[in-house]
């Protein structure tokens, strides 16, 4: 008989909704358990009939307790509406005849008749039935799979038993994410699979599927752990065997990895799974050490070794599989208390963690596996997050251990980018840093380490600008900045090697803002020196096109002078106050000089950033008199509604910080209403922007009752009651994603976690 206990609530669930509806020939839905009254899954015809199944995930427990949950039931059916014209109740549990009469007594008039109480006996009769159901879900049959039987090579049966047995573990907490046919298919057409991807993201256990699957079609389970050669010792051509060599190139550095011609091995091994109608290879690794072995093997180069690998990336994540993964570790973890799980109820706070943008699957295992008793089960929350915002545990073994100096550096530069940036705009980073550290160039070290990081912790694609590469994810830049904050040599370094202003933005919130007191002060010197040093560079990604017989300049947005200045004004409150840095204020007279003169001219950057500058300098007492008389030329510049509601908002909270007063710019700002609202009107995107522009006018006492303000109410109101939005683009050849889960479906799964103690039945032994 089946087991379904790797299945959770939830995916026993899914299995009852499609066994029966692939019996009646018609579909059923899912419901949550705690907010559906009495409903788990149902039908609901056209003819407005209600067909209810109750699911009971019970197996193990007593039939007293199946009792117990069946009269609960019974209360809510009757509050069902419509009333239903067919109840139904499925369990996991194995029942007597006896048993199934007295359940039908319980549910009566709602359950006529006792083939309407669906036992564990009856579910394997169904399942005998509609094997394409089975298939569809993975762990259930995987279960089953997982059991070996079969005789295995006496040399490496600890370690294939192992193995079997992690499986068996890693089965109830698996999520089918898709990745799992797609790779099957390969390996059964290709006979060799490499699954490669950043540390974490799920490339074992999609492996360890694939080898729960060939067992149940058959095949021996072969685990490879030393090298290449005990695979070589063990395959045999006449027997139907799968043989999984986790983490391939290893875990240690290539170069002592791939030696005793490993490599050539390797590639020869594979060639021979692929010549043997009777063997598959499974080979995963990290994406960055295939890489790094690809550049430095000839031999793997020329197999066209990463050409063949599968990627898995953390993109490939749906909202809804995220969910899933959280709930179905949470719902195995047996050493979490119940407390915990519930913990993540209020305020739907389970969504932080689902939503978090350093969610990985590696770490989810670690909050949930990795609980002690001496944590508060209310704190478990701030624990789970604490991990995810710090996700050291990912990143570290393969930043520290296993990627060379300049891999590091790459990584280090890479965190510090606002966003992608050319590889010329690397190489040059890469140099400073380098003459920082006061050591020699490589030739050709960037490419090489990018060739080791590319895909992993690393991504690149061509750009408009030719080939352009960030950090693969968040997490990375995270641990980069926590990797820096204990290790204070590397960070000096880094910020004596800034280039690009940009990059002082994320060293000042990664690396100096987090440190408090004395431990900053050590980088005053330097991170001021970089200030000085690049205020005046052009922005990030500047470049120049040539476009329709003309030279156009094009940047990614970036601060324009006054942002820089209230940049620096900010950042010099992060050190510990100390004496004055004498060529730091000289250079900042000398750039409110600037500022001051351009102002006079008409030339305002950035009004946000400009009214930052003078509330910061103000505050400070030190606002100067170039820059307060020069203040109401820059806000007459003002070029759009929100520079002047900023505008009112800050001679209102400020009203004697230059001797400005509203009277004095009303006839400029009502020179402008005027001319936005008869020749730019299509700049306010609803009336809502229109009516939060009457209210700043009115802040300056302009009348708004005149029959301008009138006619571009209308238009706009016309204009948005009549959009009916773009049609969407025809994708003839592109699968339709799946449709984003929203919080209420969400709801509907975890909120399991609140009904257990309701019916009595708890999850992984609780």
């Amino acid at each position: 008989m089946r087991s379904y206990k790797n299945l959770s609530d939830h995916d026993f669930e899914l299995l009852v909704a499609d066994l029966l509806g692939s019996a009646a020939g018609k579909s059923f839905e899912v419901f949550a358990r705690g907010a559906d009254g009495g409903v788990d899954v149902r039908h609901l015809g056209a003819d407005g009939q209600l067909d209810v199944v109750q699911c009971k995930h019970m197996e193990g427990s007593t039939f007293s307790q199946l009792r117990a949950a069946a009269k609960k039931e019974a209360k809510k059916i009757g509050e069902l509406n419509p009333k239903p014209a067919r109840y139904r109740l499925v369990t996991t549990r194995t029942l007597t005849a006896g048993n199934k009469s007295e359940l039908r007594k319980i549910l009566s008039p709602w359950v006529e008749r006792d083939s309407d109480i669906v036992g564990a006996e009856d579910l394997e009769l169904l399942l005998n039935a509609a094997p394409e159901v089975e298939r569809r879900h993975v762990k259930l049959w995987l279960t089953s799979a997982a059991q070996l039987s079969q005789s295995i090579h006496a040399a490496i049966w600890t370690r294939s038993g192992q193995m079997l047995a992690a499986i068996q573990k890693a089965i109830p907490k698996y999520v089918d994410t898709g990745v799992f046919g797609v790779a099957s298919r390969r390996l059964y057409d290709e006979k060799v699979l490499i699954l490669s991807g950043p540390p974490g993201i799920g490339k074992t256990s999609v492996a360890q599927m694939l080898v729960a699957e060939a067992v149940a079609l058959g095949y021996e389970p072969i685990e490879i752990s030393a090298d290449i050669e005990e695979g070589n010792r063990v395959v045999d051509p006449n027997k139907k065997q799968i043989l999984l060599y986790d983490d391939f190139l290893g875990a240690t550095f290539l170069e002592t990895r791939l030696s005793k011609n490993e490599d050539k091995r390797i590639v020869s091994f594979m060639a021979r799974c692929r010549a043997s109608p009777n063997t598959l290879l499974i080979l995963t690794t990290r994406e960055y050490i295939l890489k790094q072995a690809s550049s430095w093997s000839e031999v793997l180069d020329r197999e066209g070794l990463p050409m063949q690998r599968m990627l898995i990336e953390l993109t490939s994540y749906s909202r809804r599989e995220r969910a899933l993964i959280l709930y179905n570790h949470l719902y195995m973890a047996s050493k979490l208390p119940a407390e915990a799980k519930r913990a993540l109820l209020p305020d739907r706070a389970y969504l932080k963690i689902v939503d978090h943008k350093n969610y990985n699957p590696r770490i989810i295992e670690f909050v949930t596996s990795g609980y002690s008793n001496l944590l508060d089960p209310d704190r478990y929350l701030d624990f789970v997050l604490s991990n995810l915002d710090e996700p050291e545990q990912v990143w570290r073994t393969a930043f520290e251990q296993q990627l060379d100096d300049d891999s590091r550096d790459v990584v280090l530069l890479l965190s510090t980018m606002p966003s992608a940036i050319t590889v010329d705009e690397l190489e040059r980073s890469f140099a400073a840093l380098a003459a920082a550290r006061g050591k020699l160039i490589a030739h050709g070290a960037v490419t090489k380490a990018l060739r080791v990081l590319d895909d992993s912790l690393t991504r690149s694609w061509s750009g408009l600008r030719g080939p352009e590469v960030a950090i693969a994810n968040p997490s990375v830049g995270d641990f980069a900045g926590a990797w820096l904050r204990a290790n204070p040599l590397d960070a000096e370094a880094l910020i004596n090697s800034v280039v690009y202003f940009e990059q002082l933005d994320w060293i000042r919130g990664q690396v100096v803002a987090p440190k408090a007191g004395a431990g900053v002060a050590r980088y005053r010197e330097a991170f001021n020196a970089s200030i000085l040093r690049t205020t005046d560079a052009a922005p990030l990604g500047f470049s120049m096109n040539w476009v329709q017989n003309r030279w156009y300049m094009a940047y990614r947005e970036s601060r324009g002078i006054e942002g820089r200045l209230v940049f620096a004004l900010r950042s010099a409150n992060d050190f510990p106050k100390s004496a004055p840095d004498s060529t730091f204020q000289a250079w900042l007279r000398a750039k409110v000089e600037i500022v001051a003169a351009r102002w006079r001219e008409g030339r305002v950057e950035d009004m946000e950033n400009a009214l930052a500058l003078l509330e910061w300098m103000s505050d400070g007492g030190s606002l100067p008199d170039v820059l307060k008389e020069a203040a109401i030329d820059a806000m007459k510049r003002a070029s759009s509604a929100g520079d002047w509601e900023a505008v009112a908002n800050f001679l209102e909270d400020n009203p004697e910080a230059t001797g400005v007063q509203m009277d004095q710019l009303a006839g400029d700002f009502e020179a402008w209403i005027d001319d936005a609202l008869t020749s730019d009107l299509d700049s306010f995107s609803d009336t809502d922007a229109l009516n939060a522009l009457e209210q700043t006018a009115e802040r300056f006492s302009i009348s708004t009752s005149g029959w301008l303000w009138q006619d571009a109410f209308d238009q706009v109101t016309a204009r948005t009651n009549g959009w009916d939005g773009e049609p969407s683009p025809k994708r003839d050849s592109v699968p339709s994603p799946e449709r984003e889960v929203s919080d209420a479906e969400l709801e509907g799964i975890f909120g399991r976690f609140g009904a257990w103690e309701e019916d009595g039945a708890t999850a992984a032994g609780q």
